[in-house]
């Protein structure tokens, strides 16, 4: 049975894919449930469904697209490695890059219209 180990340049051994893939889908789940959290303390202080979403935008957007992007450029090493095992990890960067891009329209975007989408109709403050 072969092993592959993957050591950095410091003799520190670099993390799992299965560990960083959890770690990644971690990150998008709490951006979004962030930003859940903030329309529902915004709707309790009694802003309308509307303001509630923009606001919570605007003060969730930088910490969302930076965390994205500091886990983007992380990553973006591996893409330009010739190493032993940059066959295997090429493609894995490739992964990262789009889940955590998909990931982060998703937080941007779709969240806030499944939020209004449900609780449009209901219209009452949290």
């Amino acid at each position: 049975m072969f092993r592959i180990h993957n050591f950095s340049a410091f003799g520190q051994k670099q993390p799992s894919v299965p560990k960083i893939k959890k770690e990644r889908t971690g990150i998008i789940i709490n951006d979004s449930i962030l930003k859940i959290d903030t329309y529902n303390r915004l709707r309790r202080k009694g802003m309308s469904l509307d303001d509630a979403i923009h606001t919570a935008g605007r003060r969730r957007l930088k910490a969302i697209v930076l965390t994205s992007l500091t886990t983007i450029l992380a990553v973006l090493p591996l893409l330009f490695t010739h190493d032993m095992g940059a066959e295997l990890q090429q493609p894995f960067a490739w992964a990262i890059i789009g889940g955590m891009g998909f990931g982060t329209l998703v937080s941007l975007f779709l969240i806030p219209l499944v939020y209004r989408a449900i609780y449009k109709k209901k219209e009452t403050p949290l």
